[in-house]
């Protein structure tokens, strides 16, 4: 699939007949269909790489995480940001995931820290680990 115009960092699946999302370092988000057309219009942030982005488990969001250390959050059937960009890591963002339940964020940064973010109020969260480099999920709870 072609689209983008640097390179690919993540990738995700959404619903049952594996429609894929991309993120990429030129600043964008896209939509394909399975057979690689794409949905629209790419999703365009705050100009900044988009490194790390992470599918809400009901596949009605998606939280991006930029070079900048921002997070943002989307509406996948509108195409748009929801509110101002989330602000509370120092580096680029690494990695990103949902909690099965879509409650919580992880977010992992360069910075060396992990995030617990609450999507509905998106409030500055607490540090709670030093120096990670991915996160990873069980099917019913979160490793951090």
């Amino acid at each position: 699939i072609k689209g983008h115009s640097k390179c690919i960092w993540s990738l995700a699946c959404v619903g049952t007949g594996c429609n894929i999302m991309s993120a990429s370092s030129d600043g964008s988000i896209r939509r394909w269909i399975r057979d690689g057309e794409p949905v629209g219009e790419p999703w365009k942030g705050d100009g900044e790489e988009v490194a790390s982005m992470a599918v809400c488990p009901d596949k009605t969001m998606v939280v991006s995480g930029s070079a900048n250390g921002r997070l943002r959050l989307w509406n996948v059937e509108g195409n748009s940001t929801v509110g101002d960009p989330w602000e509370g890591h120092s580096a680029a963002l690494t990695c990103l995931d949902w909690s099965p339940d879509a409650r919580e964020i992880a977010s992992g940064s360069e910075d060396g820290t992990i995030r617990r973010w609450n999507p509905n109020t998106c409030a500055l969260p607490k540090q709670i680990v030093s120096e990670v480099t991915m996160l990873a999920k069980f099917e019913d709870s979160m490793i951090l």
